[in-house]
């Protein structure tokens, strides 16, 4: 027994002298001479080839008979019989739904359209088996960078072990997925952004496409840090997105597609007037104002002065000490997407110089000094006097008033100027000098004369430069 076609050998082992053979080859009793065949080998046996071309799976036997004769007239007839199992054929199609390029993961639907005389099916996909069906769906993944080829075979068999397989290759292209890993995707204009290409290993193939308009910034796997702005000055948003497409060179071909959003950025710097003090002397009265886009807030910062959140305060700066101040003066901005901006400048304020003196009086009559001693300060480095029209330097003076001889209160000025270099100041102040007297008297009118002597006095005395 065995499928069609079945290949027999027959052999002959006949005994007793024969030297004639006949054959039935076909089991056709009603061929030749009582259905035998004499052009057969008589001693060595022979090969044949028996089919069977059932569609129904039938089995067809074939009985095989040998009729032997000797010279003496004797015969004998044998047979047996074979039976020649129906074959299977099997013939499945492949549907790729539609994706012809066979890119992973790739689903295909299998189904068997001819499978004559089966009655078993088996389905060993890729080492996966599936059994008793006509139909099988399976999903090939290569995640490698490399194509690979999965084997797919259908067997149809039937209950008397015929059995027929078909193998079919399927050449998997490997997966592409384009992915994208920015460190930031949102934030304050210039912003620094970091990209990383995630995509899959079966992609060879690349486009960078900022803005998403077709037109291509860069080919390469990796591209550098990119530094977006957002020229916006009315507190707009800008959004920008960035298209990676990946493939491979069988054309698989994966897209995405991520957005970064540029908020607007904030600008400042800042102007100031002296109000004419340029030399920067204390008390020193500044004015700001602020030059700044997409701006909601303020913070001024005067070093340990103070602070302000107008957008254009004004200040007074005070320098008590014996040396410069520096003030750092920053100005801090704000919007309401959280972007910052600041900016700072030093300001110098000269130490505060005050022209100050002392005097031991302030009116007497001639002749009297007048003494002025200078409130004296580390920061003055000047001392000049004016007394009367004439200058005199250094801290402390003596001024003479010898006479007085007009005959009227004399006032005259004392005027101090200080100086730092840089700032400086001055204070007037007024002494009174009375007029000069003249003691004198005339006796009338005998100046010698015997006791008692009377004597009349005449007082003649006199201020100076009068009668």
């Amino acid at each position: 027994e065995s499928c069609s076609p079945f290949n027999l050998t027959v052999l002959n082992d006949s005994k007793g002298g024969v030297n004639n053979y006949f054959w039935d080859r076909d089991g056709d009793i009603a061929t030749g001479p009582s259905g035998f065949e004499y052009s057969v080998p008589a001693a060595t046996g022979w090969s044949l080839v028996y089919t069977n071309t059932t569609t129904t799976n039938t089995p067809k036997p074939v009985t095989i008979r040998l009729k032997v004769t000797n010279a003496g007239g004797c015969s004998d007839v044998t047979s047996r019989t074979i039976t020649i199992d129906p074959p299977v054929t099997v013939i499945f199609s492949t549907n790729n739904n539609g994706n012809p390029l066979g890119c992973s993961p790739i689903n295909l639907n299998f189904t068997a359209t001819t499978y004559t005389n089966a009655t078993i099916y088996h389905w060993l996909i890729d080492g996966n088996s599936i059994d008793n069906q006509l139909t099988a769906a399976y999903t090939f993944n290569n995640f490698t960078a490399a194509p690979v080829t999965k084997v797919v075979t259908f067997t149809a068999s039937n209950t008397y072990g015929c059995s027929a397989t078909q193998t079919s290759n399927v050449i998997v292209q490997p997966y592409v997925n384009a992915d994208i890993a920015l460190d930031k995707e949102l934030g304050c204009s210039p912003l620094t952004v970091n990209f990383t290409n995630t995509s899959s290993l079966g992609a060879s193939l690349f486009q960078w496409d900022f803005e998403n308009n077709g037109s291509i910034d860069f080919t390469t796997k990796d591209i550098a840090t990119q530094i977006f702005a957002n020229p916006s000055t009315t507190l707009g948003i800008r959004t920008i997105p960035i298209k990676l497409t990946a493939s491979n060179i069988a054309g698989c071909s994966s897209n995405i597609i991520k957005t970064i959003t540029v908020n607007p950025q904030s600008t400042v710097n800042f102007t100031y007037i002296d109000n004419g003090n340029a030399n920067h002397c204390s008390p020193l009265n500044v004015g700001f104002t602020s030059n700044v886009t997409n701006t909601d807030t303020y913070q001024w910062e005067f070093g340990s002065y103070g602070a302000s959140t107008s957008p254009n305060p004004s200040f007074i700066f005070t320098n008590d000490g014996i040396a410069d101040v520096i003030v750092p003066v920053t100005l801090k901005t704000n919007n309401s997407y959280g972007c910052l901006a600041n900016t700072a400048q030093n300001i110098t304020i000269r130490p505060n110089v005050k022209a100050l003196f002392s005097l031991d009086k302030t009116a007497g009559c001639p002749p009297y000094d007048a003494t002025v001693l200078a409130n004296t300060s580390a920061a003055i480095t000047n001392y000049t006097w004016d007394f009367d029209g004439t200058a005199y330097t250094g801290a402390n003076q003596i001024f003479s008033n010898p006479s007085n001889l007009t005959g009227v209160d004399v006032n005259k000025n004392i005027k101090l100027t200080v100086s730092s270099g840089f700032c400086s100041d001055e204070v007037t102040k007024s002494i009174v000098v009375y007029p000069q007297v003249e003691a004198l008297y005339t006796p009338i009118p005998i100046l010698t004369s015997c006791s008692p002597f009377t004597v009349n006095f005449d007082n003649t005395s006199r201020m100076y430069g009068t009668n």
